[in-house]
């Protein structure tokens, strides 16, 4: 990868990926809860209509609100910036690497898929305080046999 911006060096992408990978890390446990919490509500929500239709309803309802209150503060934390605390930071997004990469997953045939996928690494600033906010998309694309 090339520097090819004086505000963003090599360094500053290692330091943040390695922040990434750490936060990353932390935030296992709460896919391994948030998981286990869907997977209970599923089992009670299947008993409830087999058992007792009555308290389907209000159990339905009750699971909605308690997942919006699950991610509506997830979705709020992303639009804004991690510094001064604005919405809607990001400006124009720059290109700074590409990582490109296979896999392969257990497709619902029986059968494996194999996929080819890119990773795109930009940086942008906070139109705001002019922190650098580091965005990453991924793209898979299925490979036929």
């Amino acid at each position: 990868m090339k520097e090819n911006n004086k505000k963003v060096t090599y360094e500053m992408y290692q330091r943040a990926m390695e922040k990434k990978s750490v936060r990353d890390r932390k935030q296992f446990k709460f896919l391994v809860i948030f998981m286990m919490l869907f997977f209970s509500q599923l089992i009670g929500g299947s008993l409830l209509a087999i058992f007792k239709k009555d308290y389907l309803n209000p159990f339905l309802i009750v699971s909605g609100i308690i997942w919006l209150m699950i991610i509506i503060p997830f979705v709020i934390k992303l639009l804004r910036c991690p510094e001064c605390g604005r919405f809607f930071p990001k400006g124009r997004l720059h290109l700074i690497d590409t990582v490109q990469g296979a896999g392969e997953v257990w497709g619902t045939s029986g059968n494996f898929q194999y996929y080819d996928g890119t990773k795109y690494v930009y940086w942008t600033e906070c139109k705001y305080c002019r922190n650098i906010i580091w965005v990453i998309k991924s793209r898979k694309k299925r490979l036929k046999k």
